[in-house]
């Protein structure tokens, strides 16, 4: 198994600009999340859009509404993590972006505070992802829209259990390895967290 060490000099590379954060600490304390108060909010989001799904919608449409929200939210999520959070900035303001949403976390991988996009940059990204799936869903982006935010929370579960817990059942202990290699060896590849698939279809995926 040959380890890329593009990412460690990437992540080198900030560690000016991680000085200058932490030397500022409400800077440092935004891009820092509350595990309890993302849990809160997203978990309070997410039944507030099943309950206005259920007042509106049968269960059948509600659970196929949330069935496709799950879809969309993993190809979300393979997709982001490939372009948005592994984009070369080319300006400050760029680097400042891209390590406050994701470089954070590979140069604090075992920190759970910094694994999670902070509440001030996934908030208005939900907000837009909503505004674009009633754009294209109309009246049905309030059944869909839940379940795209479960498929989030269901991420973030599995995401800081990679980090943080042993996985040894045997589809845990996948992904976990899956979601290492991408750390640890080769970060241009298996962006997939909650599901390598899009990986195998993108070519991406790597055994090491």
């Amino acid at each position: 198994m040959t380890v890329d060490n593009s990412n460690n000099t990437r992540i080198a590379s900030h560690s000016d600009l991680a000085n200058l954060l932490k030397a500022h600490p409400a800077i440092d304390k935004l891009i820092k999340t509350n595990v309890y108060s993302y849990y809160l909010v997203y978990f309070t989001l997410t039944v507030f859009f099943i309950t206005q799904s259920i007042r509106h919608y049968s269960w059948g449409h509600v659970t196929s509404g949330i069935a496709g929200g799950l879809i969309i939210w993993s190809l979300t999520e393979y997709t982001m993590h490939r372009f948005l959070f592994h984009w070369n900035p080319r300006n400050l303001f760029e680097k400042v972006l891209v390590y406050a949403l994701h470089d954070v976390h590979h140069a604090y991988p075992r920190d759970v505070s910094r694994s999670i996009t902070p509440l001030a940059a996934s908030l208005p990204l939900a907000a837009l992802f909503y505004f674009i799936f009633q754009a294209v869903f109309g009246k049905y982006a309030i059944s869909i829209f839940p379940g795209f935010l479960l498929g989030y929370m269901i991420y973030t579960i599995i995401h800081d259990s990679t980090h943080h817990f042993p996985m040894n059942f045997s589809l845990a202990k996948q992904l976990k390895r899956h979601h290492m290699r991408h750390h640890y060896f080769d970060n241009r590849k298996n962006f997939g967290v909650s599901s390598p698939i899009w990986d195998y279809i993108f070519r991406t995926y790597s055994k090491g």
